[in-house]
């Protein structure tokens, strides 16, 4: 999952804000803009400063910012927003997830965009009644901005707005609890080098990962295994059970409620990160095509102790690379 905002001309992100985005969304920072045709530009910030950075040029400026957290494909630069789908003349921007898209290597963003490439040649046809239909059809459950030189055209989830500037969701970013709706969790914890991150708007969400870490169910995943089947109904049940048994009851039935409300899919993505809880160290719980595994966790290799010997932090690194294979 990722997040989009529309900024508005004279609007400006503060660095406290670019920081609370950047920590929960780290894997790719990109713009689009209308200036003689579609423009787009993107990078992989190392870090909140280097966020913070790579935005100056764009504060005051109408402009669609995408934030990338992987759920297909790998961290590189092909794979962050915006792609383009017509150079010059169409680009976009996703957040959610496209669970008939995507692999290791190539995010589920590049494949639907080279998908578009196959039956759309030129901006008027992202209108064309068919097309359209299509499309809307196709993006259920998620957000996709589209950039032509006519403007902006959103299509999927509502979003919220706040302002005069547009946000694809509330739980990539520290909304205010007034934007989420009375008694809906809003998990927006991410596993980072660092551990889990959560703001103070999601203590609730944090009370949540606690319990379930308490529970009798947890640490049950120490091995690499895959849960579920490929369905998006069997996925849905899944992460319901799992839920059902730490004692998340409530959480457990809005998961179940996603079966047929595609809608609704991005607490599928909520439950995963409050479900990694139920982990062992070293592992994690990997959605792709809505396949849920439990893999290694390799982000767990890229920090070690001070005493650890050149051996064991090679080992670690060797490790990363015949994951990435």
């Amino acid at each position: 999952m990722c997040l989009i905002i529309h900024q508005q001309a004279g609007d400006r992100l503060t660095r406290d804000e670019i920081a609370d985005i950047y920590n929960r969304n780290r894997d790719g920072f990109g713009v689009m803009w209308i200036d003689r045709g579609v423009q787009i530009w993107k990078t992989l910030p190392a870090d909140a400063d280097d966020a913070w950075k790579a935005y100056q040029w764009l504060a005051g400026h109408e402009c669609v910012l995408h934030w990338r957290m992987a759920t297909h494909g790998a961290v590189t630069y092909d794979n962050a927003h915006p792609h383009v789908v017509i150079e010059n003349q169409i680009a976009l921007v996703h957040n959610g997830v496209f669970s008939q898209f995507g692999s290791r290597e190539k995010s589920d963003t590049v494949e639907f965009t080279q998908h578009l490439q196959t039956f759309i040649g030129q901006p008027e046809d992202l209108t064309q009644p068919d097309v359209a239909a299509y499309l809307d059809k196709l993006v259920t459950g998620s957000s996709v901005v589209f950039a032509t030189p006519s403007g902006f055209r959103r299509i999927g989830r509502a979003g919220v707005t706040v302002g005069d500037r547009w946000y694809s969701n509330t739980y990539a970013w520290s909304a205010p609890w007034s934007l989420v709706s009375p008694g809906r969790p809003v998990a927006t914890a991410r596993h980072t080098s660092r551990g889990w991150r959560y703001s103070s708007a999601d203590a609730a969400v944090e009370a949540t990962a606690s319990r379930i870490a308490a529970s009798d169910s947890a640490y049950q995943f120490d091995r690499e295994l895959t849960l579920t089947d490929g369905s998006w109904e069997h996925l849905c049940i899944t992460l319901s059970e799992l839920l059902d048994d730490c004692g998340e009851k409530d959480l457990a039935d809005m998961v179940a409620g996603a079966i047929d409300d595609e809608t609704q899919a991005w607490i599928v993505d909520e439950a995963i990160d409050v479900l990694q809880s139920i982990c062992a160290p070293g592992f994690a719980l990997e959605l792709t095509l809505d396949r849920l595994h439990v893999v290694e966790d390799w982000r767990s290799y890229l920090t070690h102790d001070d005493d650890d010997d050149d051996a064991t932090i090679g080992a670690r690194f060797a490790s990363i690379n015949a994951w990435g294979e």
